[in-house]
């Protein structure tokens, strides 16, 4: 795939970001590429939603060593890690549960939308 386009690139002058689909799309002449531009509000803003996680768990966790990081629908409120290939995974929470309020809190206190089914807690 990328020698194709490589070798598409180098016989045609791109002046222009827009102009890559094209290239993309030239490079195989008998099934060619399906491209699908990405308009500018398709991209999210992660920076919301790192203010929102619990640092305070989350720095505790050995990110140069992780080997394998899972995120699945079931557990919403936390990732899973490997730090081994060998062993089981590791559950890491994202947000602190509070029992009195039933909400989940950011690290600041600010009070975040609930997105995980009721009694998942």
């Amino acid at each position: 795939m990328h020698a194709a386009i490589d070798y598409c690139r180098k016989n045609v002058k791109i002046f222009a970001p827009c102009q890559w689909p094209a290239v993309i799309q030239m490079a195989r002449s008998s099934q060619p590429y399906n491209v699908r531009e990405v308009e500018r509000h398709e991209f999210y803003d992660t920076r919301r939603l790192a203010k929102s996680l619990n640092t305070k768990l989350a720095k505790y966790v050995p990110w140069t060593k992780v080997k394998c990081i899972r995120v699945s629908k079931v557990c919403a409120d936390c990732v899973e890690i490997k730090e081994d290939y060998d062993e089981d995974y590791r559950k890491v929470p994202l947000w602190t549960y509070t029992t009195e309020s039933s909400q989940w809190m950011a690290d600041d206190g600010a009070r975040l939308p609930c997105t995980i089914p009721s009694g998942a807690a």
